[in-house]
């Protein structure tokens, strides 16, 4: 074989390698779906968080659990909307609203380890 046969050939053994790595360290294309949806989770844990801080500025008092899916009937009024490829279209987060104090939790399911470690997981408290 030729200097040129072999130059050829170490290129594209390069080239390979680098693909693999990449494709190793990042993750893939599954693993960047998955953490574009986490993404998409934490963003409407902030947003929802936002409408219940609001909802309780408005009414003084935080929504109890049996008004909390009305957030999303999708009927006039509902505050969220999600479309069918956000992760809340079939899977929205657990609310829970404290019967005694104003106080509430917002839980969901990250699906990616480094999503799962970045959020809070302490309730939310409003009031003085």
């Amino acid at each position: 074989m030729t200097f040129r046969t072999w130059a050829t050939i170490g290129i594209c053994v390069v080239g390979v390698a680098t693909m693999v790595t990449g494709l190793v360290l990042g993750g893939g294309p599954e693993y960047a779906r998955m953490f574009q949806r986490d993404q998409l989770r934490s963003q409407g844990i902030s947003d929802i968080t936002n409408a219940v801080n609001n909802f309780y500025s408005m009414n003084s008092r935080i929504p109890t659990n049996a008004e909390y899916p009305e957030f999303f009937s999708g009927k006039p009024g509902s505050m969220f909307i999600f479309g069918t490829n956000h992760p809340f279209a079939k899977d929205q987060p657990v609310y829970t609203a404290s019967s005694t104090a104003d106080v509430y939790s917002l839980c969901t399911t990250f699906e990616t380890e480094q999503n799962r470690n970045s959020g809070t997981s302490y309730p939310s408290t409003l009031g003085p």
